[in-house]
């Protein structure tokens, strides 16, 4: 199929793109033969065209937008004779000083002293504006779920509960308990407070027990996600390159 395209039109977009495709997807390949030039080649390729790649979004999302951009506007401000101006370009130019400061080691040995205010400042709004919301997220939130599912099912189950009958509420009911009983165990077995001896010792068991199969499920999910990737690379050869398969 694409060899009859690209015959009939070289100068076909599609049968080019494919080609270049399919000859980086083969040099990608090549590597599970041994180290060759073809395999440097394309990863070299593949870093440099996702560097220039940030770079470029970088650029625009963030250094265009929040700083030439604002910095454009107080100047505009200025020569409107609005005094704003002045207050809008307070965060471009603290935005160039401490950015500059990162760069001393290289262009300014002697001021290299002043990159760990920049790492301070850096680190220290991070920390500021991330460390609620990651734990409102990470933790509060995970921990009422937990919570809330228990609650919900057992309003939801009561009645069949009581009349010992089997029911996909009772089902999620019981479902709700083992994860509530998991995250409990999980939760003893990261508190070292307290020695892990006696039934202690053995709710930390269970917690390593399921947490091995978090793991397991997890890492289970990434192989099956690589594996879909490389189907998806041998169905491209085979199809839209070779045209073996219609």
């Amino acid at each position: 199929m694409i060899f009859n395209l690209l015959i009939a039109n070289p100068l076909s977009p599609d049968g080019i793109g494919v080609w270049i495709a399919a000859i980086l997807t083969i040099a990608i390949f090549s590597f599970l033969y041994k180290d060759n030039p073809l395999f440097k080649f394309a990863e070299h390729l593949y870093v440099g065209i996702g560097a220039g790649y940030i770079v470029v979004v970088a650029w625009h999302n963030d250094i265009a937008t929040n700083v030439i951009q604002p910095f454009k506007d107080g100047l505009t401000a200025i020569q409107n004779n609005d005094p704003s101006g002045w207050v809008n370009m307070v965060n471009p130019i603290m935005a160039c000083v401490i950015g500059s400061f990162l760069f001393f080691p290289v262009v300014a040995p002697k001021f290299r002293w002043l990159t760990k205010y920049a790492f301070a400042f850096i680190l220290g709004t991070f920390s500021g504006i991330k460390v609620a919301p990651v734990i409102k997220e990470k933790l509060i939130t995970q921990l009422s779920s937990t919570l809330d599912r228990i609650c919900a099912v057992s309003n939801e189950c009561a009645a069949q509960v009581a009349s010992i009958s089997y029911t996909p509420e009772t089902s999620a009911m019981f479902n709700a308990a083992f994860v509530l009983l998991g995250v409990l165990c999980g939760l003893v077995y990261f508190f070292f407070s307290l020695e892990h001896k006696g039934g202690t010792k053995i709710v930390a068991k269970t917690g390593i027990l399921i947490l091995m199969v978090g793991f397991g499920a997890s890492f289970g999910l990434t192989v099956m996600g690589r594996v879909s990737l490389l189907i998806d690379r041998i169905q491209f050869l085979l199809t839209d390159w070779l045209g073996l398969i219609a």
